[in-house]
């Protein structure tokens, strides 16, 4: 099994952006560029032909050495000294390579009278080295590599963002989902106690559990509604809670200066409310009454809520972290949110820019 993981993490790191396809097309561009600006200098296509034959197979076998063995092996597993070092012998040792060829093979060959120079007077000539053969053979695969090694990159800041993306989705989902258990339960509780005699909220209590769990099992899973639908929802949600507390608290809300075109994330201000009403039973009630503001105005949705405390009521079950990883998945460096405990009342604000 470590055998096999260590497989695939070299995969991972011998997976290069450009494709195949472009390889081909690149240096065939290549090839045509170097005949047409060789022969602009007059240089014969004999000669033009014998020096790309030359060239050519030590330019591919150092570009695709670096690529495959330097950058997969070593850059890329964060390796930079290595690669570095790598690089620099790779560019020496084939650009020797091409000129010891030339001079001590190649030139005795084709001239019969040429007399090769000691082999230290041209290991030492590094002028000739740079300029003649070093520039020529690795100028082309030092482009692919850049080429390469940025697009690779890239891609990969592309999938690392994409992976981001996913996390973050799936934890709004989760964080969503979490309403489903207190709301249900305290619902149903409310259901059961109506329906034994059955009352004539009963009827009420039924319709509007059934749309907020349309709302939130249907809607809640869409990246955006309408702004109207989240404020249905929250107005079908108060009715059920009001029929829950009865006169035990008084609830309000007001609805200020809404555009029906605006969207927002789904159940972003229903998690605000469900929170603010989460723990609450019958016989322990922390506030008399409940005032709840939801305005939009120039692009900023303001949504506050005013809890008038009983007597010695320390109760708070207000989830605040949870809220605030909500809405910095949704709404990053757009929302704010405030707790306060004033004495007399808790007051929550959020602010969201639309």
């Amino acid at each position: 099994m470590k055998r096999k993981n260590k497989h695939n993490e070299s995969e991972t790191h011998m997976k290069f952006g450009l494709s195949f396809k472009f390889h081909i097309i690149f240096w065939s561009l290549v090839q045509i560029y170097y005949f047409y600006t060789m022969d602009l200098f007059g240089f014969p296509f004999a000669r033009i032909l014998e020096i790309k034959i030359l060239y050519l197979p030590f330019q591919l076998i150092a570009a695709y050495f670096m690529l495959f063995f330097l950058l997969g092996k070593y850059l890329y597993k964060g390796r930079y000294i290595v690669a570095i070092l790598g690089f620099i012998s790779t560019i020496f040792i084939f650009s020797y390579a091409v000129y010891f060829l030339v001079v001590y093979g190649i030139n005795p060959f084709f001239k019969s009278t040429y007399v090769p120079p000691n082999f230290w007077k041209t290991f030492l000539d590094l002028e000739t080295l740079i300029t003649d053969y070093m520039r020529v053979i690795f100028m082309t695969p030092l482009i692919l590599i850049c080429l390469e090694f940025v697009v690779s990159q890239y891609n990969k800041m592309k999938e690392v963002e994409e992976l981001v993306a996913q996390k973050a989705s799936a934890e709004l989902n989760l964080l969503k989902t979490q309403i489903h258990p207190n709301f249900m339960l305290s619902t149903l509780r409310n259901l059961e106690k109506l329906t034994q005699k059955w009352d004539k909220d009963g009827q009420i209590v039924i319709e509007k559990l059934s749309e907020s769990l349309d709302y939130i099992l249907y809607k809640g899973r869409k990246d955006n509604v309408r702004i109207q639908d989240e404020i249905d929802a929250i107005k079908g949600y108060i009715t059920l809670e009001k029929i829950r507390f009865k006169k035990t608290i008084e609830i309000n809300l007001e609805v200020v200066g809404f555009s029906i075109e605006k969207d927002i994330s789904p159940l972003i201000l229903f998690s605000f409310l469900e929170f603010n009403f989460k723990g609450i039973e019958g016989g322990d009630v922390p506030f008399s009454h409940c005032q709840i503001r939801i305005e939009e105005k120039e692009g900023v949705l303001t949504c506050e809520i005013c809890n008038f405390k009983n007597e010695a009521s320390s109760f708070w079950a207000y989830d605040v972290q949870k809220m605030e990883r909500q809405l910095e998945i949704s709404y990053p460096n757009r929302s704010t949110l405030l707790v306060q405990d004033l004495g007399e009342e808790y007051r929550i604000n959020l602010q969201i820019e639309l």
